[in-house]
């Protein structure tokens, strides 16, 4: 089946408070579109965002780095391939590298360093592209390139991968005896380190080296979300059990790109609203405010550590909010957020 079209809400990096350096660009949103790449500036201390500004690009599936400058998408038009791209501080793209052309890629991710990308790539049959069987793992700066075994099974869409909040791992999705499967490898030699059954990746931290998944199916109270170690086969412990996520909360959480404060979505007498915790305190919720989206349970994303952005999954409506205040500073019809630069 043909990939089509797709936008995805994706995280950035954040500057520290304060006003940049004369010599350097002022932080920025980026954002992208049907058209391009947008960029709006930002002002501290306040966040406010300023008036935006177009660059006709035309590449989709865009996976940006935290500095905001190294992104991962997909060529524009019918050529599925796969192109790194290195954008300016005015949202200009400067350089651009192609790997080697292939006929069906999907699922593009970066990992947080802005270091390495990986794809996913399937067979070309005579109805379409199959199921991915390769997974792409490439260095920025170098073009190294490891081929990963994809699992088995890995959706009509696509394998979707997630690097690990250092980048020493890769966590692909699969599915094996009809349940969903996270194969992790190690990005520094390819070996497959482990198959995880009924889980989804996360971007929550974890200490010692380990990765937190999602459990998909039934699970014990408190065990909803589960560390697991990557190098061994011991068995997933749950992760935080005064945390006691509903299934469809534990497939919105997610961590701020510093790694201290979680957000996920909860509906309250039929509004879903965005909630905050510390990491180190998860049981000291905060409740942000309404998710200004459309109907159903919207997803999360961390656009940097002040703003979340919130994407319903019906209508494809969006917002994002100010982390200090939960106050609205983007609503639709806008183009979704893509990340920071600066």
């Amino acid at each position: 089946m043909a990939l089509g079209p797709r936008v995805a809400v994706v995280l950035g990096l954040l500057l520290a408070i304060g006003a940049a350096p004369a010599a350097a660009d002022p932080p920025s949103l980026l954002v992208t579109g049907p058209r391009g790449l947008y960029r709006a500036e930002v002002t501290a201390p306040h966040d406010r965002v300023l008036a935006f500004r177009l660059r006709r690009t035309g590449y989709g599936d865009v996976e940006v780095s935290p500095s905001g400058r190294i992104l991962v998408a997909r060529a524009p038009g019918l050529d599925l391939n796969v192109r790194v791209l290195e954008v300016g501080g005015d949202g200009a793209v400067v350089r651009v590298a192609e790997p080697p052309p292939e006929s069906c890629l999907s699922h593009t991710a970066i990992s947080p360093d802005g270091r390495q990308v990986s794809w996913a790539a399937a067979p070309q049959g005579p109805e379409g592209c199959g199921h991915p069987t390769t997974i792409h793992l490439a260095t920025v700066d170098t073009g190294a390139r490891l081929d990963l075994p994809a699992p088995a099974l890995a959706g009509m869409f696509g394998t979707r991968s997630a690097f690990s909040r250092d980048g020493s791992l890769l966590l692909s999705t699969g599915r094996i005896q009809h349940r969903s499967v996270v194969r992790i490898f190690d990005t520094a030699t390819g070996a497959v380190l482990r198959d995880v059954p009924r889980s989804w990746p996360t971007n929550l931290p974890a200490p010692g080296g380990r990765v937190v998944v999602r459990v998909v199916g039934p699970a014990r109270p408190g065990c909803r979300l589960v560390a697991v170690d990557p190098r061994s086969g011991a068995a997933p412990t749950c992760w935080d059990r005064s945390r006691r996520l509903t299934p469809s909360a534990a497939r919105t959480i997610s961590a701020s790109p510093d790694g201290r404060t979680l957000a996920w979505t909860e509906v309250r007498h039929g509004t879903s609203y965005v909630v905050l915790a510390p990491v180190r305190r998860p049981a000291h919720e905060r409740v942000l405010g309404p998710a200004r989206t459309g109907p159903g349970r919207p997803r999360v994303h961390w656009v940097g550590n002040r703003f979340l952005a919130t994407v319903s999954p019906e209508d494809d409506s969006r917002a994002v909010l100010r982390v200090r205040d939960g106050r609205v500073v983007w609503q639709d019809p806008p183009p979704p957020f893509y990340g920071w630069s600066g």
